[in-house]
């Protein structure tokens, strides 16, 4: 039998995460109910979040469970919706909705600038101060700088014909939010029957693929023809 001391230290003086919002709305509607717009918006703090922080191996841990952050989301949702047909037996009622968030990390702890929430490979997942809530980060590729080259600007391949990496050097690809989500809903009613249809759309916002990182792997992927 042996013992393993945990490589995680615990924290017994943790906080609860808070959150405190200040939300401003608007509810029209008109021509009996047939006409409606629902506008809010709103400003989110969300402090204490509880986290698994890295520590130095030499102290004989990895981790540390701690509270960090302050996270501002400003964001507005809006609502338009009508009713098309209405009568005793039959109903149609059409909506249309748009939200968009900005969120902003204010703080994380100490003097700590940024913390790598996951990684995949190259690629990590980051928390980073004065940016975006979870940005994706990636190793540079080496170009030319020479300004004077017919090559200028273009990307310094290996013997392999794969982009030389600056293992040193990161840029920022994006974030994982949305520029904002739309959704489009359509329900029918006759009776005591109805029928709903929804449609949601998303724009922007970075997601890791670890199914396209396999094909380019395997020689798979269109953009490894060349």
């Amino acid at each position: 039998w042996t013992l393993t001391e945990s490589n995680t230290i615990y924290n017994k003086d943790l906080k609860p995460e808070i959150t405190t919002e200040a939300e401003i709305g608007l509810d029209l509607r008109m021509f009996s109910d047939r006409l409606g717009l629902d506008v809010a918006a709103y400003n989110r703090n969300t402090q204490n979040q509880i986290i698994i922080a890295g520590a130095s191996p030499e102290s004989g841990y990895t981790g540390k469970v701690r509270n960090v952050g302050l996270i501002n989301n400003k964001g507005i949702e809006v609502r338009l919706y009508g009713s098309p047909i209405k009568s005793r037996d039959f109903d149609w009622e059409m909506g249309v909705t748009f939200a968009k968030n900005w969120s902003l990390i204010k703080k994380l702890w100490d003097d700590v600038e940024n913390y790598l929430w996951t990684s995949a490979y190259d690629v990590t997942y980051m928390m980073i101060k004065d940016q975006p809530l979870g940005v994706f980060q990636v190793p540079k590729i080496r170009t030319d700088t020479d300004d004077k080259s017919p090559y200028y600007g273009k990307t310094v391949v290996n013997s392999s014909g794969l982009p030389v990496i600056l293992s040193n050097e990161f840029t920022t690809i994006g974030s994982s939010n949305p520029d904002f989500t739309m959704g489009l809903t359509s329900t029918w009613r006759y009776k005591a029957v109805s029928m709903n249809v929804v449609f949601d759309y998303r724009q922007g916002g970075y997601f890791y693929s670890n199914t396209a990182r396999m094909l380019d792997w395997n020689g798979n992927g269109t953009n490894t023809m060349f």
